[in-house]
């Protein structure tokens, strides 16, 4: 995902824009056939909302906010999700 970021910061900057790359820190573990992934900051005052099934599912992602803003991503055997809800981090 970094090298499209990145990518497309080096075009806007030859634009004009002058925009600084600041990349969404991620990570992912497999525990077991388990699949955890997270994408962002999760910050103290951060909440999560959940946007696809329940804790008590065999998947499920949210997105953390604070205050309205969104700040990280958390999915559990749902990272095509996690990718469309990092989106959401980007803006």
């Amino acid at each position: 995902m970094n090298a499209g970021e990145q990518a497309r910061v080096v075009a806007r900057n030859i634009l004009g824009a002058e925009q600084d790359f600041t990349p969404i820190p991620f990570f992912w573990s497999d525990q077991g056939s388990n699949k955890l992934v997270v994408h962002g900051h999760v910050t103290a005052g951060a909440e999560l909302e959940l946007e696809a099934g329940a804790f008590t599912d065999d998947a499920f992602a949210g997105v953390y906010r604070e205050e309205g803003r969104a700040v990280a991503v958390l999915s559990w055997n749902s990272p095509r999700r996690a990718t469309r809800l990092r989106r959401d981090l980007l803006t």
